[in-house]
């Protein structure tokens, strides 16, 4: 499972067990790039090596736009929340440990 959350918040593993209807934790660096094609810091919304669920915190629909990793640790575009969903295919979900 993709979880993209806003940098200021910290995922609720707990919330997204609940919401996965399975006990999950967090993926180290060498699972995650196996998965997604990149390496943690620079991971894009999407063009992952392989297609897994996408979550995305509801929290970032409050910003008009937002900036996301292009596939490296240096590099970031500007993009809509609305189209971070369309793009990923995501679902909204409440995934933040505080929200505000």
């Amino acid at each position: 499972m993709l979880v993209v959350a806003s940098g200021a918040n910290r995922v609720d593993e707990a919330k997204l067990s609940a919401a996965a209807g399975t006990t999950i934790g967090k993926a180290d660096a060498t699972f995650e790039h196996s998965v997604a094609g990149y390496d943690i810091g620079g991971i894009p919304p999407l063009a992952h090596a392989h297609v897994s669920p996408a979550c995305i915190d509801r929290d970032l629909l409050r910003h008009a736009v937002a900036y996301t990793a292009t596939g490296t640790p240096n590099g970031m575009f500007p993009i809509w929340p609305s189209d971070r969903v369309r793009v990923s295919g995501g679902i909204i979900i409440d995934a933040a440990l505080f929200a505000p």
